[in-house]
């Protein structure tokens, strides 16, 4: 018995990291718009939220953390990536900041939605 012209046409597709092409493609999946931070962040957010112990020892550093936003606009369900220099608080400090941000939601047909997770970096700086 021969094989089917459709298995060397199907193990091709394959072969090539592909898929065979279906009967009829089927719409994408709607995308929700990105969320957007709303207003800027003050400069007296970030000297309320600045770790203690780094700005006593004169300290500058970085975090980053991820969270998910909320469909009310809000950064929830934050874990500190990471920070630097370790030690001074300044992943905890990063989710206390941007728990203070307003965002505009993700929306899917129009209807907030929740997303993520995203990143947010800070870079603590003493002026």
């Amino acid at each position: 018995m021969l094989p089917s012209p459709l298995v060397p046409a199907l193990l091709a597709a394959l072969a090539l990291g592909g898929q065979p092409a279906a009967e009829t493609a089927s719409p994408p999946e709607p995308q929700p718009t990105m969320p957007r931070v709303l207003g800027n962040v003050q400069y007296q957010d970030v000297t309320l939220f600045y770790p203690p112990l780094a700005m006593a020892e004169d300290v500058q550093g970085v975090g980053i953390v991820e969270c998910w936003v909320s469909e009310a606009g809000r950064f929830e369900d934050c874990r500190v990536v990471s920070e630097s220099p370790e030690g001074y608080g300044f992943g905890e400090a990063t989710i206390r900041l941007v728990s203070r941000y307003e965002l505009e939601p993700a929306r899917l047909d129009g209807v907030p939605v929740r997303f993520g997770p995203v990143r947010q970096r800070i870079i603590w700086e003493l002026r």
